[in-house]
């Protein structure tokens, strides 16, 4: 593996060499056994391990700005690979912003590992920042302890997070995918996707995130909203007096809607009562019933 400059061993003065560290996470930081070089940026492979699948574009340009300016004070982390190059461990945003800067070189910290270690830190490394989105994070999570049979009690001392935080970040994944894309867009947080995991069925889950969207609910009047939409499911009493066809028929719209209905009366005379929380939710269950409102 070739460079156009020297290798540099670890020694005395290395925070010298190698500029600003103290902001560098600990996989960052030089090590015994370590190399420090410039490598061609085109002989850098993305690490196959990172979950990080968003890389905001303007704050990339602007790093982008910042280190053709100044340069890459930081240098990231990358091991050597079979195909005689090099795969990026830690420091992909940098990585990214050298190239659009333009950069041919750009300096590294090489440092032999294993295949596991490399998976391991990338996850680590991207699960102690805060520049994930909350799916990011819980995938990054599940990978940790299906990959390494790990307890949520041993990834939260890795990560340095509480076991709850990392319980509520896995709750999440159960979200159907729909509700997933908004989180990952950004039209949800995780205060919100909370919110939408106390509403039962896959259906009414997205119904209620679109509704959240649309009306741009805080994550306090998602809550609230929540606990409205959850009344509203709850069966009445009086059901139980219905007849069964009129109990079937009830029960069938009350699906078929997505919020309370109820009916009243026998077979021959009664009353169907809708029930809606919100304009909106008023012209959905309109427009279900055949109106034109949506």
């Amino acid at each position: 593996m070739s460079s156009n400059t020297n290798n540099l061993r670890l020694g005395k003065g290395l925070e010298a060499l190698l500029g600003n560290v103290a902001s560098a996470s600990p996989a960052e930081r030089p090590q015994e056994g370590d190399t420090i070089l410039s490598a061609p940026i085109h002989q850098i492979d993305p690490n196959p391990y990172q979950p990080r699948q968003e890389f905001d574009e303007a704050e990339l340009q602007e790093l982008a700005d910042s280190i053709a300016l100044h340069g890459v004070i930081q240098p990231i982390l990358v091991t050597p690979n079979k195909q005689g190059r090099y795969t990026l461990v830690a420091g992909e945003r940098r990585w990214r912003a050298s190239r659009k800067a333009g950069l041919k070189e750009i300096p590294c910290i090489v440092r032999d590992m294993s295949d596991r270690a490399l998976h391991e830190i990338a996850l680590i490394e991207n699960l102690q920042r805060v520049n994930l989105n909350p799916v990011e994070e819980a995938e990054s999570i599940s990978m940790l302890m299906k990959e390494y049979g790990l307890t949520q009690e041993a990834v939260s001392e890795r990560v340095g997070k509480s076991r709850p935080a990392v319980a509520n970040a896995l709750r999440i994944l159960s979200l159907p995918a729909e509700v997933l894309q908004m989180v990952r867009d950004g039209q949800l947080s995780s205060g919100h996707a909370r919110a939408v995991l106390s509403i039962q069925g896959t259906e009414k889950q997205i119904l209620f995130a679109q509704e959240i969207v649309k009306q741009g609910y805080s994550v306090r009047e998602a809550e609230k909203r929540a606990k409205a939409w959850k009344e509203a499911e709850k069966a009445p009493k009086a059901t139980k007096e219905l007849d069964l066809h009129l109990r079937s028929a009830q029960e069938q719209l009350q699906q078929r809607l997505g919020t309370k209905v109820e009916f009243s009366g026998t077979p021959q005379k009664g009353k169907i009562s809708i029930s809606y929380f919100s304009q909106y939710e008023l012209e959905r269950i309109y427009a279900l019933l055949g109106g034109t409102e949506e």
